[in-house]
């Protein structure tokens, strides 16, 4: 784990790295953030095929979620993994979120550190500037508009000016 120990993180959908996915880690495991948001492949019910009894939808879904869905999410696990600061300063770009609480953050300098002053509390001026310069590499990051059609980066959440 890195010194910053983040607890949001913003990810590209491993399928289409044009969508942001936002995550939560609590006791050590990755959750979709917001509560309710869902992300990667999706198993319906209609999807099932025809036919086939209790068991054997069963170990249908199970082989499905092993082939489509847990290969997605290893693979934001991994991206989580590689670089934890840089998911975390994502998430503060994106969401103006605090990336240890996630509190929305109102003042210029948790914006620029990507980390509210109760959670920042005590962390020494170097992990500061390094939190600042990784906030700052996920705003470059952010197409621009008219870098994309209709301008906007797809799947980015909205943010607000506080």
């Amino acid at each position: 784990m890195t010194a910053l120990a983040a607890d949001y993180f913003a990810v590209p959908d491993p399928a289409d790295p044009g969508r942001i996915t936002y995550w939560r880690r609590t006791s050590g495991t990755l959750k979709p953030w917001p509560a309710k948001a869902r992300y990667g492949p999706v198993l319906y019910r209609t999807d099932l095929p025809a036919g086939l009894d209790a068991q054997q939808r069963q170990q249908w879904a199970a082989d499905w979620y092993r082939e489509n869905a847990h290969p997605w999410h290893d693979r934001v696990r991994a991206a989580i993994d590689s670089a934890p600061d840089e998911c975390a300063a994502r998430f503060a770009a994106f969401t103006t979120r605090c990336r240890q609480c996630g509190k929305l953050l109102h003042d210029p300098a948790s914006k620029a550190y990507g980390v509210g002053p109760d959670c920042r509390d005590g962390w020494p001026e170097a992990v500061l500037a390094l939190a600042a310069e990784a906030v700052g590499r996920a705003h470059a990051a952010v197409p621009q508009p008219g870098d994309h059609p209709a301008g906007a980066v797809a799947g980015a959440a909205p943010t607000t000016n506080h």
